[in-house]
């Protein structure tokens, strides 16, 4: 890897989309790496042969991400190429064009839906950010059992929906959350294979986000905490982001 780095190819592929943006931006220089999967790209002077996906991250690494439906003290504001979207600036507003992160509210799609208050216009909002990692790739969050996989029938297990698009589902407390916090994960983009590294975790945590049959002597957390995204959360999710073309039904 250090050969690579030091070979200048990251460096170049950067240059040249920084240069000649509408003729080779970045996104277009990831689908020609996955045109290239099977191939041997190049040799050090060692003649280790590195390969796609090495080329790949190298070329991700610079990638901006836009950051949707984020907490105004949002970890993510402190980032490097993150366009963070908080309700000061209205995710709706969000112009396109690049991969995203998505947090769209979810009282209104969680088990508990019926203690929720009723808001149309912030329910639409999830469907909505569904639609934009379809169309630039990228990846949603949600709570384990969301409604919303059943209202837009999203893939669970190991089935993909025609635009490529899975879920993972695993628990935020791998990544730091006081709380266990199960999560489901709609990702489209990028294929499951070339996922970042997650975090495993063993144990049980100290806190639970409400009280419920197999979590009682467990303390409950204040709402500001539950919606709060953890450093190694957040840096999984870039790093998920920033490996994602545009799905390919999109572009039909």
């Amino acid at each position: 890897m250090q050969n690579f780095r030091r070979s200048g190819f990251p460096q170049t592929v950067n240059r040249v989309s920084t240069v000649f943006p509408q003729l080779y931006p970045q996104a277009r220089v990831l689908k020609l790496c996955d045109l290239l999967r099977n191939l041997p790209l190049f040799h050090t002077t060692t003649n280790t042969v590195y390969s796609y996906s090495l080329m790949r991250t190298a070329v991700a690494e610079r990638r901006q991400i836009a950051i949707l439906f984020a907490r105004q003290d949002s970890v993510y504001k402190d980032f490097p190429d993150c366009d963070v979207w908080d309700i000061d600036r209205d995710a709706r507003l969000w112009p396109g064009g690049s991969p995203i992160v998505a947090h769209p509210p979810c009282a209104q799609w969680s088990r508990l839906y019926r203690f929720a208050r009723v808001d149309e216009a912030e329910k639409a909002l999830a469907p909505w950010a569904i639609a934009q990692v379809r169309k630039f790739g990228g990846v949603l969050e949600h709570p384990y059992k969301s409604r919303l996989w059943k209202e837009l029938s999203l893939p669970l297990g190991n089935k993909r929906d025609e635009y490529g698009g899975f879920t993972v589902a695993m628990p935020q407390w791998w990544f730091g959350h006081p709380a266990n916090k199960a999560t489901w994960f709609y990702i489209c983009g990028v294929d499951p294979a070339q996922l970042p590294p997650v975090p495993l975790k063993l144990g049980t945590p100290d806190k639970c986000v409400s009280p419920s049959v197999g979590q009682r002597g467990l303390k409950e957390m204040k709402k500001t905490e539950r919606t709060r995204t953890h450093l190694a959360m957040a840096e999984w999710l870039v790093s998920t982001a920033r490996l994602c073309s545009t799905p390919q039904i999109a572009q039909r």
